[in-house]
């Protein structure tokens, strides 16, 4: 069984591509994948972009931290409830590490 005249073509043009340099194959040479692109001026940019984005989301979170603390101190909630909320600041805070940091080649030493 060959393979399909679509996919034949499709073949040639990422090995057309390897061939330029615009894409290369992974170690096991499987799969595909784009080498970062820009200057190393453009790359550290959008790191501080980044950096900047994660350190304003997470100043958001803890605002949350801060009024069920406030709250707790009230009267209003008891203790559970803040431990809730920090469970919860847990598992944010951890998700948008991995979408400032792990996907893209991002350095996940620059804030976290």
């Amino acid at each position: 069984m060959g393979l399909a005249e679509s996919d034949v073509a499709l073949v040639g043009a990422a090995l057309a591509c390897v061939n330029r340099g615009h894409l290369r194959p992974t170690p096991l040479g499987r799969a595909w994948y784009r080498p970062a692109v820009g200057t190393k001026a453009e790359r550290r940019a959008a790191s501080k972009s980044v950096s900047a984005y994660h350190e304003a989301q997470l100043a958001h979170l803890i605002e949350h931290i801060a009024a069920a603390v406030d709250r707790y101190r009230a009267g209003e909630i008891d203790a559970y409830a803040v431990d809730e909320t920090l469970h919860h600041y847990h598992q944010a805070a951890r998700e948008l590490w991995k979408f400032c940091w792990s996907g893209g080649g991002g350095t996940a030493s620059s804030s976290c």
